[in-house]
């Protein structure tokens, strides 16, 4: 919602709090859903080089990871 009222710093900032809690508890797959989900806003604001960092940073789909999680770290390619 943040995001959509053009509020990015302040969506930035739940982003970023919500991975540091996943990290937290070791979660490693929602981390990567978050980073995803992050790259899309990054993205529709322009940043390149900070939607090529979080790419990167995104780890491949884990074993533990739900389908839905992997999906939206990885969609498939048609």
């Amino acid at each position: 919602m943040a995001y959509d009222k053009d509020l990015r710093s302040l969506g930035r900032r739940f982003y970023v709090g919500t991975l540091r809690s996943a990290h937290n508890v070791q979660d490693n797959g929602f981390g990567a859903f978050v980073l995803a989900k992050m790259d899309i806003h990054v993205s529709n604001a322009g940043d390149t080089a900070a939607h090529v960092r979080l790419i990167e940073t995104a780890p491949a789909p884990l074993p533990t990871s739900s389908p839905g999680t992997s999906a939206s770290i990885h969609p498939p390619t048609d």
